[in-house]
């Protein structure tokens, strides 16, 4: 019971980390040495599984960013849990779904963490899950947007160990659309979007769905 209180009060304290601090800057300042030893007992290890190389780095490097200097100033300020510090395990998904769930195995059952955040991207995210439901570790994402098959199976079933800090892909679409019709009076759009990303896929989707329902028309 105590370690699920631990996990508990780590994760609603990493929730609100992760909500401050997902969209980092660029000029962001990160400490070279995330741990310390300083504080009243053994540091709390917590996973950071981030796209750190390959296609997709700069959001995973950037979510890490944030992510340290939020945890620096939560162990600056006296740690959580009577003075326990928080200790980073970084791990680099490469990008890949496959090595971010090696990335996973690793921290869950070798670095021992008792939770774990990112990865950034839905897909990668997505690769963990099994991981985390079968070790009982939770892990948030801050940038997960996939409407589909995340905190939620395919059955409906809520997962219990899986958490984001984020707006789905149709409350983003549907909350450009409702600008673009309600504030812009937009009666016609054309869209821009990427097809090689998830991402842009699903907020062109619901974009069109909810710009349609208003009475709106995509020329383009």
């Amino acid at each position: 019971m105590h370690k699920k209180l631990v996990i508990l009060a780590i994760a609603l304290i990493l929730g609100l980390v992760l909500i401050l601090t997902g969209c980092g800057g660029d000029d962001a300042t990160v400490s070279d040495d995330s741990a310390t030893t300083a504080g009243s007992g053994e540091a709390i290890k917590v996973g950071a599984n981030f796209e750190l190389s390959g296609p997709v780095a700069t959001y995973g490097a950037d979510s890490l960013r944030g992510f340290k200097m939020a945890i620096d100033e939560v162990n600056a300020a006296g740690g959580v849990l009577d003075g326990r510090m928080i200790e980073i395990i970084e791990k680099d998904n490469k990008s890949d779904p496959a090595e971010a769930t090696a990335a996973a195995e690793v921290l869950m059952t070798q670095n021992n963490v008792v939770l774990s955040v990112g990865p950034a991207t839905s897909g990668n995210f997505r690769a963990v899950i099994p991981v985390a439901m079968e070790n009982q570790i939770p892990v948030i994402s801050s940038s997960a947007t996939a409407d589909d098959d995340i905190t939620v199976d395919t059955s409906g079933n809520v997962r219990e160990f899986v958490f984001r800090t984020c707006f789905t892909d149709s409350f983003q679409g549907s909350v450009m659309a409702n600008f673009a019709a309600d504030r812009l009076d937009a009666k016609t759009a054309v869209i821009f979007a990427d097809n090689a990303s998830d991402y842009a896929k699903g907020l062109a989707t619901n974009f069109r769905k909810q710009f349609e329902e208003k009475g709106g028309t995509i020329v383009d």
